[in-house]
């Protein structure tokens, strides 16, 4: 389980959350370019691996499920112009 703590709500209770991967493994990429010719060069590529998951936020006395995702996203982008 991947936890992270919750910063204090606006009532000041702290808390915590959780989720579970529980999905098949996903992985993305891609990429792209915008070109104005003797003006602008741009191009960019992404990469993202994820599951998803099933969890649990805990605020207070309170507890509360959902769904979320789980995984990793790595951007590059480069401008020339």
């Amino acid at each position: 389980m991947h936890r992270r703590a919750i910063d204090r709500d606006p009532h000041g209770r702290a808390g915590e959350s959780g989720v579970v991967a529980t999905g098949s493994l996903v992985r993305e990429a891609g990429h792209g370019s915008f070109h104005i010719p003797s003006e602008l060069n741009a191009h960019g590529s992404f990469r993202q691996t994820y599951r998803t998951g099933d969890g649990v936020a805990r605020i207070g006395a309170g507890a509360f499920s959902g769904e979320g995702l789980v995984g990793t996203v790595s951007w590059r982008d480069h401008v020339n112009g």
